[in-house]
């Protein structure tokens, strides 16, 4: 869909994508809230190719299908 995109400064967002792909703001910061929004609409072209990238080569149904099929065939193998 190629948007920018804000998320929340947590440890699991920032575990699932990089700076070059999100904006970043502190919870309960509404002046890192407003940054942010601020800087994702200066920048939304390249953040939503950035983000879209990312979909495209890691969160696709088929890739993570591939992803959980792997994982089940570890847990049973043991």
């Amino acid at each position: 869909y190629k948007k920018a995109t804000v998320c929340s400064n947590l440890p699991i967002f920032k575990e699932i994508f990089a700076s070059k792909e999100v904006v970043f703001f502190d919870l309960n910061n509404l002046e890192s809230l407003s940054h942010a929004v601020r800087i994702a609409s200066e920048t939304r072209e390249e953040l939503g190719e950035n983000i879209y990238f990312r979909y495209r080569t890691s969160y696709t149904s088929r890739i993570m299908g591939k992803r959980y099929l792997e994982e089940i065939r570890k847990i049973i193998s043991k």
